[in-house]
């Protein structure tokens, strides 16, 4: 401890040792907390993985101590603040700024300060044993080095000395000392608490709820069946406890067997949570044994597939697009169901991409039928497409003379989160210069490609000018006629 240091120091240099010896336990302190915290997030996550009522004791039982441990050091914390303050001492992130002082002993500062800090201490480290069930290791570590209790007197130069006999340095120092000390404990009875929960560690590795399952898929409009049970038994596990749980709701066990079905009337991935709750026999520090909960769960997922081949887009919506590319998939169970698709439409052409994926172009806005090789037909309704929006290389409304000189040509496009591929083509267009105080001069262009005479026009573009985009013809997909679409304003800045 810090006197025993000390006591190798003459009288002339105690103040200023006591300052480096502070600052190396505040340095500990740190590292100490960097510990606890790390411990604590173990326990937390064993806790939270293996719940029973043994975990759920020791960690919120440590969780109560962890508050009344940083109650201490806030009080400890700003106990020193108060001596330093008084003495004159400046402390900078609770350190003390070294000065070279001599520093007068704290005894007629604080009257009653050492008695507090005593029965803070002592009822800190009571609960510590108390969480730590009494253990006699555990007591020893804990009153190991506690025998220098802030009333106790320790040896110091020579003969016998306390609080009251050393300068506000060495007062603060021991404080940090009591702080790094409780730290320590703390950290001890946190591995106390993890040992004992330790226990699970093994345990749920090896006890985890298991579905075997008639198949890995299941037909729509069949049952899904899959027998429940631990994938391995231990002799400790008290059979006649358990309880099984799929989706919180409690299921019969037979042999330690739980049965579940499950009508499959929806297409697609489904999931369930079995849940086992029980009791297992554990050995105690003492040799006796007895019952603690335990409870582990797992999520299981299955497949409902169609019972025939199903026809659906492989965008979200549940309609097609007149005139453009509409990506189509045909899904089936693979058992022996065609995955080829028709056309009973007149008014649609089909074309096959890849094995199960075709492309489906109607011609018209009325619906269109396809049907799978099980004679299942699936209709679908026809929307016409949207226009498309004008637009340059910039995306924005107002432009530099500089920005639009540089500009080559007039674009067109769908929102980003559109649902299909359509090509869209600019046939033609008109521009328009407006200028206060002039006529408006105006072009038309064929194509998207700006004409010699176009890019001349928008390379006379002065701050305060507007220009028009409009009359634009475009052609989309395989329309049979084009079609003009909103135009594009600028104002030149």
């Amino acid at each position: 401890m810090c006197w025993f240091v000390l006591r190798q120091c003459n009288s002339g240099r105690i103040s200023e040792a006591f300052v480096d010896v502070d600052a190396g336990i505040r340095d500990n302190i740190i590292a100490q907390h960097y510990i606890l915290e790390e411990r604590f997030m173990t326990l937390e996550n064993e806790t939270s993985r293996y719940r029973n009522e043994l975990n759920e004791h020791y960690y919120n039982g440590f969780l109560q101590l962890l508050i009344k441990h940083q109650s201490y050091q806030h009080f400890l914390d700003s106990l020193r603040v108060q001596i330093a303050t008084a003495c004159g001492i400046v402390l900078k992130s609770t350190r003390i700024t070294p000065s070279g002082k001599q520093y007068p002993s704290v005894n007629k500062l604080l009257p009653g300060m050492l008695m507090h800090i005593s029965a803070l201490t002592d009822s800190l480290y009571s609960d510590m044993l108390q969480l730590a069930d009494q253990n006699k290791e555990v007591e020893a570590c804990i009153y190991q080095k506690y025998k220098t209790n802030p009333m106790d007197d320790y040896p110091f130069h020579g003969g016998k000395g306390n609080f009251r006999d050393i300068p506000t340095t060495g007062t603060l120092a021991m404080i940090s000392h009591l702080q790094s000390m409780a730290v320590e404990r703390m950290i001890l009875v946190l591995n106390y608490c993890i040992k004992k929960t330790s226990f699970f560690d093994c345990f749920v590795a090896w006890v985890q709820p298991a579905a075997n399952p008639q198949s890995p898929y299941v037909l729509s409009g069949d049952v899904y069946r899959a027998d429940i049970f631990f994938t391995r038994y231990f002799e400790q596990i008290d059979e006649k406890s358990l309880q099984f749980f799929i989706d919180h709701k409690p299921m019969d066990v037979k042999d330690g067997i739980s049965h579940f079905e499950q009508l499959a009337s929806e297409v697609g991935a489904h999931s369930f949570v079995v849940e086992i709750k029980g009791k297992v026999w554990r050995e105690g520090k003492s040799g006796r044994h007895y019952l603690d909960t335990f409870q582990v769960d797992r999520t299981f997922a299955y497949q409902v597939v169609p019972f025939f081949p199903q026809v659906k887009l492989s965008n979200s919506p549940s309609f097609l697009y007149a005139y453009v590319d509409n990506p189509v998939i045909v899904s089936s169970a693979e058992h022996g169901k065609s995955n080829e698709v028709q056309i009973l439409s007149s008014n649609a052409s089909l074309r096959t991409t890849e094995k199960g994926r075709y492309s489906v172009v109607p011609l018209s806005l009325d619906a269109v039928t396809l049907q799978t090789g099980s004679a299942v037909k699936f209709k679908f309704p026809v929307r016409p497409l949207p226009d498309p929006i004008a637009s340059l290389a910039l995306p924005s409304s107002t432009l530099s003379p500089t920005e639009l000189a540089a500009q080559t040509s007039l674009l067109v496009h769908f929102p980003k989160d559109f649902d299909v591929e359509a090509p869209c083509t600019i046939l033609n267009f008109r521009v328009t210069r407006f200028r206060k105080r002039e006529d408006p001069q105006e072009i038309e262009n064929q194509g998207n490609t700006f004409s010699e005479e176009t890019s001349q026009l928008l390379k006379t573009a002065m701050p305060g000018d507007r220009f028009l985009f409009d009359e634009i013809q475009v052609q989309c997909g395989q329309e049979p006629a084009p079609r003009t679409i909103a135009g594009l304003s600028l104002r030149l800045e």
